[in-house]
């Protein structure tokens, strides 16, 4: 059971979790995004910017691959591809797997804005850990780095669980580990 503070308010009892959950609140949080962006010397929201973001990181995407991923509707994800291809940062092409569908890729010029973004992200890094001993960060680096891993493969076995049993939920699929 999740402790309660005097204010009502539940939080994690594992530490890990909750220094996690307060770095991706962070980091997803529109006033932080906004920030790198102008830190990147890059004009344009939130959307376009996490857009440009996933397309850097995964290569070119469905429209609705990209909302899943940005958890936005297909309204907010037209308009901000719409957004990008104006700028000329990204174009339509056909999906070679299935030539009745279309992916949005970056071009070079949105390719160059996308690493100006991720450039951003590798100095903030750089400046979290700067006054970290070098075996601190490696070490951190290294144990990050696994804890994504079997985040990400733990994701995958809740996914899976819930395909093989519509309609109930992961603690009884055994969620649990």
């Amino acid at each position: 059971m999740a402790g309660t503070d005097p204010q009502g308010r539940t939080s994690y009892r594992v530490e890990l979790a909750a220094s996690l959950s307060s770095l991706v609140a962070t980091w997803w949080s529109s006033t932080f995004r906004e920030d790198i962006v102008r830190s990147a010397g890059v004009d344009m929201g939130t959307t376009d910017s996490r857009l440009l973001w996933e397309i850097g990181a995964r290569g070119p995407q469905r429209s609705g691959a990209l909302a899943g991923l940005l958890d936005l509707g297909a309204p907010s994800i037209s308009k901000g591809v719409a957004r990008l291809a104006a700028r000329g940062l990204v174009t339509l092409v056909k999906d070679p797997s299935d030539g009745r569908g279309v992916l949005v890729a970056l071009t070079e010029e949105g390719t160059t804005v996308a690493r100006q973004l991720y450039e951003v992200g590798d100095r903030m890094v750089a400046e979290v850990v700067s006054d970290w001993p070098e075996a601190d960060a490696r070490a951190f680096t290294e144990l990050a780095s696994r804890f994504s891993r079997d985040a990400l493969a733990y994701a995958s076995r809740l996914r899976a669980r819930r395909a093989a049993a519509p309609g109930v939920t992961v603690d009884e699929a055994g969620g649990g580990g």
